[in-house]
């Protein structure tokens, strides 16, 4: 399964929800936002949210500095 992830292509095994693709990244426990397909993703929502074929998943966290 392919996706596009902050831009780059990336091939996921199966499909998985968003809670667990966080974690695969290295992003369990931190302060990010999700976009899926150019809509926010509720954090309420990681856990019933799938990722398919095709999707364009954008993840951010704060910055500090001005």
């Amino acid at each position: 399964m392919n996706i596009i992830l902050n831009g780059d292509a990336h091939t996921l095994k199966t499909a998985q929800n968003i809670d667990a693709f966080l974690q695969d990244q290295g992003y369990n426990g931190k302060l990010v936002a999700v976009a899926m397909n150019g809509a926010f993703v509720p954090k309420s929502t990681y856990a019933s949210t799938t990722i398919n074929d095709g999707d364009k998943i954008e993840i951010v966290a704060p910055m500090q500095g001005g």
